[in-house]
């Protein structure tokens, strides 16, 4: 194993089924920074730096094939819909495709390369127009259809089983786009376009939790008024066992 020194470069992968709670824990504890990479998990930066990858393990396989194969050409257009602007590198690597603009070299040899073209995040086949996204919370994203503007969309992150669309307060069924991204039918007049992670079953698992936490605490109330209303002690009038009575 290669020995290193303190200042030298390290990657970092970490892989846990809690995500949510290794990004506070290690935010608190270490100062890191997450930036989300859809679909895949977080990227661990310090000081605005990438320094590894958070990821959960249920992650699609299908989408990692997807991946992978995309990044076999990084100037596809597969990999174009995956909406990766930058790629970080070591420069002896080189250029990731043929047309990356070199934006920013650091002293110890890290490279920022700009990708000559690149998908917003959503966008509507056909159509140029801007959509905006905004993540509402870690678990949801809403969007804002311009005017006049149909079809299909395309969300760039994992067609993970769980999300729920729904089209201005509508449910609209998600679509599997190129086998890993997600895809929904824009009627004319759409307007805002909600989508939350909501597996199967889910108030299911909520209502069991329930009703498993009032059934311990009806055990647990049950056995205190069982201690509550016990007597202290008796007195008895009956003399000890092999006492004399006399």
């Amino acid at each position: 194993m290669a020995t290193r020194s303190v200042g030298d470069f390290c990657w970092i992968n970490m892989i846990t089924p809690q995500p949510a709670a290794a990004r506070a824990f290690f935010g608190s504890l270490l100062g890191w920074t997450f930036v989300e990479m859809p679909g895949m998990g977080h990227g661990i930066q310090v000081a605005g730096h990438d320094i590894g990858g958070l990821f959960d393990p249920l992650s699609l396989a299908s989408y990692q094939g997807y991946l992978s194969a995309a990044r076999v050409d990084r100037s596809s257009s597969a990999y174009q819909d995956l909406n990766v602007r930058y790629i970080v590198a070591d420069v002896e690597q080189g250029s990731p495709a043929t047309g990356y603009r070199e934006a920013l070299r650091a002293d110890d040899g890290i490279v920022l390369w700009e990708a000559p073209s690149w998908r917003p995040r959503a966008w509507v086949e056909g159509s140029d127009a801007a959509l905006d996204v905004r993540r509402t919370s870690s678990d949801s994203l809403a969007i804002a259809v311009p005017a006049g503007v149909s079809g299909r969309l395309i969300v760039s992150q994992a067609a993970y089983p769980g999300w729920r669309a729904t089209v201005d307060g509508t449910s609209t069924p998600i679509a599997v786009y190129d086998g890993a991204l997600q895809s929904i039918e824009l009627p004319a007049g759409a307007q805002t376009v909600r989508l939350e992670f909501q597996p199967s079953h889910w108030w299911l698992w909520v209502g069991l939790a329930i009703v498993g936490a009032l059934g311990w605490l009806g055990v647990a109330a049950w056995v205190a008024l069982g201690r509550w209303r016990r007597p202290i002690g008796t007195l008895s009038t009956e003399p000890p066992a092999g006492g004399d009575s006399g």
